[in-house]
């Protein structure tokens, strides 16, 4: 059975949990933001709703992994050429920053614009920006060209651990699947 915390030589169940509610989270927030960019005007509250809802709960689990990541040790690379290891950290350092800028410009961008921050009608979020149009036209090309960035350091991340995994055999990919 595997640690619920991370050891030198391995990811612990925690670190696993979130790895992957965090990547799910992305996935489903980029689905629900292209979704939103490309329906119809009228169509868009509801996939603005979800993204909004889908980040805030991002937000959260972010914050947990990043205390999670703060009390336990980070394992150390699987060996493999130093280029490598400098790309895979590199990309890791990427998308926490990506974790934490992308729900951050939404937020700046949806509180720029008219469209109240509602989220199912449950709960409002506070506006940290008045109504300012120029403004929201600079967050939202932000916010667009950062998730596009991110979407390519995604699609290398997987593909690295695609790599490690099958063509290295190092089992860079089962370490985070919890094996």
């Amino acid at each position: 059975m595997t640690s619920l915390t991370d050891t030198k030589s391995r990811f612990g169940a925690g670190s696993v949990a979130l790895h992957w509610i965090v990547a799910l989270f992305f996935i489903a927030l980029v689905v629900t933001g292209y979704g939103a960019m490309f329906a119809e005007r009228a169509a868009r509250a509801p996939w603005l709703d979800w993204h909004y809802w889908l980040g805030f709960i991002l937000v959260v689990f972010a914050g947990l992994r990043l205390l999670w990541r703060a009390a336990n040790p980070l394992p150390t690379l699987t060996p493999g050429p130093r280029w490598e290891n400098l790309l895979a950290r590199a990309s890791h350092t990427l998308l926490w920053f990506f974790i934490f800028a992308l729900p951050l410009t939404g937020w700046i961008a949806a509180s720029t614009g008219r469209r109240p921050l509602s989220v199912f009608g449950w709960f409002d979020f506070p506006h940290i920006w008045g109504n300012d149009p120029p403004v929201h036209r600079m967050m939202e090309d932000w916010h667009l060209w950062m998730s596009h960035a991110f979407l390519v350091v995604f699609a290398l991340h997987i593909a690295g651990a695609l790599k490690r995994e099958y063509v290295s055999r190092d089992r860079t990919l089962s370490r985070m699947m919890g094996r």
